[in-house]
């Protein structure tokens, strides 16, 4: 699939964030020492994320660190009595020492995230809590979370409102940019509220401004789903629990050796069952080359296969844990700004033009799908134990939101669904998605899952 790093309507909202096979390498920069300063050092992460230790900057400077928070978002071996969890330090994280926590590498990108912390939901706040750091630099490509280090890494480009922030962004393209491209059917998606896109998308190569709502409400997604890795297997009610002499690494290792992590909950109780979506994920997401067999596949038969399973997102079966991620970030959306997720699958294309492009296969608001909210709401409520899904849960069982088939051969340019079909929140079939996990189910999720800590980065 083709990464169109303009960031137009039918780039960014529609192409699908694929898993790195990155292993994370030991940084250049040491925790010790007492101060933030540093020379011309570059901390190689791994072959496709290196970060320009002396372009790395503590946006608030604090007496509250035992060690500089630029080596430590480097490097694993700060612990966590030198740089904690913003929730260690506050119960209910206030965005004063929320920002203690922001790295940067443009004083503009803390600036803009403070404000726009000031925007979000409260929700965001509390989430923060399970974070040692947020970085902010001009080398991030794709936004993630690392499990090695505790911090989310955030890609300034849903930030800028002008011209002179813009221009300090890369436009680098993704490096995954051609994982798939021999498969015949593209994968498109979007928010939308109320037949409209809920944000719009600009190119970082043309002189433009844009709004801070469009900016904050993009940003507001991002992070919905960056934090639900950073609170996947760090729940608040962990904070208790952790070894402030160890490092994060060996806390987050212990949580998962004790299956105290959301993705393992939700594996055990309502495993996804695709096997041609595991596989093509491999493909999609983690860079694996197509077989014969996969490039065969037309979009409406991949969308056979999605359809009678219980994910949110083909995203879904990259790992377990952006299963999680991707069922969070559906209910944080449509419960804060009523925003419905659109998916579709396509033809091919490698120009996008509103004629040319037109859905095969779509669906507005799966999360309405009965075992999809299930799933959701379960891991939500792992996660933010105190929030109250009640109206929501009434409201997806109203036909105004409700699952709704986007009209086949319609162009992906129209937003209006009223000519598809309702589904409803029907039932999937027991039968097929509720029986016992066979050995070979557990051999198709534990290889996920041994990629996954063996990389230790959750990417967006």
């Amino acid at each position: 699939m083709k990464f169109l790093s303009g960031f137009n309507h039918y780039s960014v909202q529609q192409k699908i964030r694929p898993i790195a096979l990155a292993v994370l390498s030991i940084g250049l920069i040491s925790c010790g020492g007492s101060s933030d300063s540093s020379t011309n050092n570059t901390a190689t992460v791994d072959d496709n994320f290196t970060l320009t230790t002396s372009q790395l900057k503590v946006y608030k400077q604090s007496t509250a660190f035992n060690a500089p928070i630029a080596a430590c978002v480097t490097k694993t071996e700060c612990t966590l009595e030198q740089l904690p969890l913003i929730g260690q330090r506050e119960t209910n994280p206030s965005i004063s020492t929320i920002m203690e926590h922001v790295v940067v590498s443009h004083d503009w990108m803390g600036q803009r995230f403070e404000q726009f912390l000031q925007a979000m939901p409260s929700d965001i706040l509390k989430l923060l809590g399970s974070v040692t750091a947020i970085v902010i630099s001009n080398e991030v490509r794709p936004s993630h979370y690392r499990g090695s280090t505790g911090a989310i890494y955030l890609d300034p480009a849903t930030l800028w409102i002008n011209d002179d922030e813009r221009k300090t962004i890369s436009v680098a393209p993704d490096f995954r940019s051609e994982f798939g491209a021999n498969l015949q059917f593209d994968r498109l998606w979007r928010y939308t509220i109320a037949d409209e896109y809920a944000w719009q998308s600009y190119s970082l190569t043309e002189d433009t401004e844009r709004s801070f709502n469009d900016a904050v409400l993009q940003t507001t997604w991002l992070l919905f789903h960056e934090l639900a890795h950073a609170n996947d297997c760090m729940q608040s009610s962990a904070y208790g629990s952790l070894n402030k002499s160890a490092t994060f690494s060996a806390n987050f290792d212990q949580r998962v050796a004790l299956g105290e992590c959301t993705y393992q909950i939700l594996m055990n109780e309502s495993p996804l069952q695709s096997d041609v979506w595991y596989g093509l994920a491999n493909v999609l997401y983690q860079g694996a080359d197509s077989t014969a067999e996969q490039n065969a596949l037309s979009p409406y038969e991949v969308a056979d296969h999605f359809s009678l399973d219980i994910a949110n997102d083909t995203y879904s079966y990259s790992s377990p844990l952006e299963d999680v991620a991707m069922a969070f970030e559906a209910v944080m959306m449509k419960l804060h700004f009523n925003a419905e997720r659109d998916m579709a699958f396509v033809a091919k294309f490698d120009t996008f033009s509103c004629e040319g492009v037109q859905v095969k296969w779509g669906q507005r608001n799966r999360l309405a799908q009965t075992e999809v909210w299930d799933r959701a709401k379960r891991v939500t409520q792992i996660m933010l134990p105190s929030i109250d899904l009640t109206s929501l849960e009434s409201e997806l069982n109203t036909a105004t939101n409700s699952v709704t088939q986007i009209p086949t051969e319609q162009s992906w340019c129209e937003l209006s669904v009223n000519d598809g079909a309702i589904i409803g929140k029907q039932q999937m079939s027991n039968s097929a998605y509720h029986a016992a996990k066979s050995a070979q189910d557990e051999v198709k999720y534990e290889r996920f899952i041994a990629d996954q800590l063996k990389n230790q980065i959750k990417l967006h």
